[in-house]
């Protein structure tokens, strides 16, 4: 049976069901609103709409297996070769593993995927290091930003992972750098982001018409110039950590 099943990531938190169905699963925009239509298409075995906004974790269903899903269907495209130097630190990063889950550390400066810039990520150096095994992040940490990173290694552990962070009982927990000292010891940001800027240059900002996003922090050490702070997730918007400080006013170093 071809698969027809689909748990949606991170970075499609938000979308519109009738976008992912075209991005994700590569339908014609017709075919997408037909399939709509029919009630071939479920989100959590319910059927819904193609306005509805879709939450990381959640699972869309094709329920018409005769349906082709160009985006699926096709021939896998074959990993990027990956410099052995490359392979070799990511190796090295592995901090634990079992038949389900990869724990490795991401250095700042890598990407956890490729893109039209980077013809490899960290999640593809680690699959080369564990023999070209095709591995898939839970989460996603910017470029610059170091810290574990968590990949499963079957459906079944994907699936379990992003209902935990659906359900906020996985936690992230972060250390940031920031500018200046906060007045109080801990507190709790509830700003909504949405992409702003022009195109190639957009960058998460505070805005009524935004995705909910909510940041919780508390000091670890304080001085004039510059703060260490813990910060929590409720939310897991991109950039979420980066937009919500400078609208406390300390902005991150």
């Amino acid at each position: 049976m071809p698969r027809r099943e689909f748990p949606v990531e991170e970075d499609e938190s938000g979308s519109r069901l009738e976008t992912f169905l075209r991005k994700r699963l590569g339908l014609a925009r017709n075919v997408a609103f037909k399939a709509l239509r029919k009630g071939w298409v479920r989100v959590d075995g319910k059927r819904a709409k193609g306005n509805q906004r879709l939450e990381v974790g959640q699972q869309v269903k094709i329920t018409n297996y005769a349906l082709p899903l160009p985006g699926v269907d096709e021939a896998p495209e074959p990993p990027p070769p990956v410099p052995e130097s490359v392979v070799e630190r990511a190796r090295a990063s592995i901090r634990y593993q079992d038949a389900d889950l990869v724990v490795a550390a991401k250095p700042a400066g890598e990407v956890v995927h490729k893109g039209s810039k980077h013809p490899y990520g960290w999640a593809d150096a680690l699959g080369w290091a564990l023999g070209g095994e095709p591995l898939a992040p839970v989460g996603r940490l910017d470029r610059d930003t170091s810290g574990l990173l968590l990949l499963t290694r079957t459906r079944g552990a994907a699936r379990a992972l992003f209902a935990g962070l659906r359900e906020g009982t996985v936690a992230r927990t972060y250390q940031a750098l920031i500018l200046g000292r906060p007045r109080e010891a801990e507190g709790r940001i509830e700003l909504a982001l949405a992409k702003q800027g022009a195109p190639g240059e957009e960058q998460m900002r505070p805005s009524a018409a935004g995705q909910a996003a909510v940041t919780r922090w508390r000091l670890l050490d304080g001085h004039p110039q510059a703060s260490l702070v813990e910060v929590e997730l409720e939310t897991g918007r991109t950039h979420q950590i980066r937009a919500h400080f400078p609208a406390l006013g300390h902005p991150l170093l």
